[in-house]
């Protein structure tokens, strides 16, 4: 299902009875794919091109957005690969992913997961407002290559939404010191957040950053939100000094947006809406719980 990526690790000791002096020694080869992929040799089906965290069919991809493509045959049945350690490459995430590849407005873009009727994938770094072309590639670059057809899909530069838990519409979030936020009836361990708490939330497609990544691209550091932009909780507008961090989240792919802010102290108990505007749109319905 395309390169083959070896790992090692070592350690060398010195037999003193203690860690001082001690050292590991880790390192990876990567064994290119020369030959041809031997992936599903039907060709794709498109069904769906959406927002990432949205899964709304109706609300447009954005700019370095994360994005989800449903259909079929993008890989054979059973085969499921995400994006490991090896699969990063001068400190991008990879163009073709288990022998898949994904174009959107003629440029290939990162592939983070890949299923037989699914794909997650980053919008490229285009200020785009208007109608885009998406294709499937398998195998692509090699003699087997196929193509899908052409899917039409809205584009834009701003096109927020939070990332939720499976079936529900609570925010994937977290308390700050990095346990998740949830009712325990959506996810299984987590804890509501309490007034007066900081909490991250976690989104894409709120469009640029200072400084600028690239699509694919892994910032090291802070990025934050370059155009002017609102957080309430709960209907509760939030000041600046609520809002501790909002922009690109260190560490990760560059179309995922985090937000460090603090839970108004008069929020009431309850799943209570959270919503962020920027360039003009809204994000969709989102929750978190709230108990004190």
């Amino acid at each position: 299902m395309g390169d083959v990526i070896f790992y090692a690790a070592g350690l060398a000791a010195n037999n003193d009875r203690s860690t001082t002096g001690d050292w590991t020694y880790t390192a990876r080869l990567r064994v290119e794919n020369e030959g041809s992929c031997p992936g599903t040799t039907r060709r794709p089906l498109l069904t769906a091109i959406v927002n990432g965290a949205s899964f709304d069919r109706e609300q447009p991809i954005g700019m370095n957005g994360m994005i989800t493509v449903w259909g079929l045959n993008f890989a054979d049945p059973g085969v499921m690969r995400t994006v490991g350690l090896g699969d990063i490459r001068d400190g991008k995430f990879p163009l073709r992913l288990a022998c898949v590849g994904v174009e959107v407005a003629g440029r290939r873009v990162p592939v983070t997961f890949v299923k037989t009727d699914q794909i997650n994938a980053q919008a490229p770094t285009l200020d785009i407002n208007g109608p885009v072309q998406v294709r499937v590639i398998l195998n692509p670059g090699f003699p087997n290559e196929i193509r899908s057809d052409v899917a039409t899909v809205q584009m834009r530069t701003f096109s927020p939404a939070f990332f939720l838990f499976s079936n529900s519409r609570s925010i994937a979030a977290q308390h700050a010191d990095g346990s998740l936020l949830a009712d325990p009836s959506v996810m299984r361990g987590a804890t509501p957040a309490k007034p007066g708490e900081w909490v991250v939330l976690y989104g894409t497609g709120f469009g640029p950053t200072e400084p600028v990544y690239q699509s694919g691209e892994i910032p090291g550091g802070l990025a934050r939100l370059r155009d002017p932009f609102t957080i309430s909780i709960g209907g509760i507008a939030l000041r600046p000094e609520d809002i501790y961090y909002a922009g690109l989240s260190p560490g990760a792919i560059s179309g995922l947006y985090q937000f460090n802010v603090r839970v108004p102290e008069t929020v009431p108990d309850g799943d209570v809406p959270v919503e962020v505007r920027i360039g003009g749109y809204t994000t969709p319905a989102a929750t978190i719980p709230i108990r004190r």
